[in-house]
């Protein structure tokens, strides 16, 4: 935990000792219990995270404890990319679809009401 803190001393200097003092001090303590079950792995990441942010101010505890958190990754955030080109035989039939689309969707098409100073269409 010493080494993290010379560590954030070096990055921050002043601006770290006037937020969060010395090895001695409360702060100290307060990162040190937060930060006993943080694999030195993930530690690492948060201050490299530090580094890569390269914000003027040091993070406080919160931060630098999501920091240290591997990113995870949701299948939403996944670039899809299809496995191969889809292209049809029939150069017609997409046309033939869009034509059958239209008639089922006949009886939904907009109505444009009669222009009475509102630019509105109405449904």
């Amino acid at each position: 935990m010493e080494r993290l803190w010379g560590k954030m001393m070096s990055l921050y200097g002043r601006q770290w000792e006037a937020s969060y003092g010395h090895v001695d001090g409360e702060a100290f303590m307060d990162w040190n219990e937060a930060l006993q079950s943080v694999k030195l792995d993930d530690i690492a990441r948060g201050v490299q995270a530090i580094i890569d942010e390269a914000n003027d101010f040091p993070p406080n505890l919160i931060k630098f404890l999501r920091m240290c958190r591997k990113p995870v990754v949701h299948a939403s955030h996944k670039v899809f990319k299809p496995e191969k080109r889809l292209t049809h035989k029939d150069p017609g039939a997409a046309e033939r679809h869009f034509k059958a689309a239209r008639e089922l969707l006949g009886p939904f098409k907009r109505k444009e009401r009669e222009n009475d100073g509102n630019d509105s269409i109405g449904y």
